[in-house]
């Protein structure tokens, strides 16, 4: 895929290098177990664009806890889909900038993102705030006209992140549960909705674990009503959080 142009990110900004796995073994405190991951599930990774000053017109952006110099695109096409999360939070913490993450499988991409900070202990050293990931799509997904940069602030890298960011988040709720108020959710809201529907999606696992393993009907009655109370609430809770704010 053209990714650059499906982001309508300026030609001058590609790179198209490959990035060499032995910069993440190097570089990224990675263990044994970690290279295995590499070895069996990431074919290559190519640096595909560098949004810098020199380049776009958009400008550095440092304060106490942050340094968003620049902004990368990655891709990373991979022989499986396995394991993808411990993968690319190796990926982000190893490559101190902010980044947009394409994973490449066959004809479908899936995008990992993560806001970076300065280390309160070492200022050389950059923290990963939780890591924020889409489904899996085509090319022809609207996800791609969402991320379109010409959308994006283009004041500081910082703005610009944050706005593909926001974006992603949003899109996402829209993807995972259907809501139709895309435009009054922020990125905050939408991030707190899908960190509630993982956690009622666990629950519901686990209910339904207890329901297979339990023998009394009575007992098996009362999950089966708990499950059907609880996917009741991973429809509404768009709705909740958006009236919660738009009264």
């Amino acid at each position: 895929m053209e990714f650059a142009e499906l982001l309508n990110i300026p030609r001058v900004c590609a790179t198209e290098k490959t990035v060499f796995k032995k910069l993440f073994y190097e570089n990224g405190n990675v263990s044994p177990a970690d290279r295995r991951l590499f070895t069996e599930n990431v074919g290559r990774i190519v640096w595909e664009c560098c949004l810098k000053p020199g380049n776009i017109n958009i400008q550095p952006y440092q304060d106490e806890t942050r340094d968003y110099p620049e902004v990368e695109v990655l891709t990373v096409e991979l022989k499986t889909k396995k394991c993808l999360g411990r993968i690319a939070e190796t990926i982000l913490r190893t490559i101190p900038y902010p980044m947009l993450l394409i994973f490449e499988k066959e004809t479908q991409c899936q995008f990992w993102m993560a806001h970076l900070r300065q280390n309160g202990n070492d200022a050389e050293k950059t923290t990963m705030e939780p890591p924020l990931h889409s489904g899996w799509f085509s090319e022809n997904s609207n996800v791609w006209q969402a991320l379109d940069i010409r959308k994006c602030r283009f004041t500081n890298f910082y703005d610009f992140y944050t706005d593909w960011f926001d974006t992603l988040s949003i899109w996402m709720v829209h993807y995972f549960v259907g809501t139709q108020n895309m435009q009054e959710l922020s990125g905050e809201q939408a991030r707190a909705a899908l960190a509630a529907k993982v956690l009622k999606e666990k629950q519901l696992a686990d209910l339904r674990a207890e329901l297979k393993a339990e023998t009394q009907f009575s007992r098996k009655a009362e999950i089966s009503m708990k499950i059907k109370e609880l996917q009741m609430k991973n429809w509404s809770v768009i709705n909740d959080n958006t009236e919660r704010e738009n009264p």
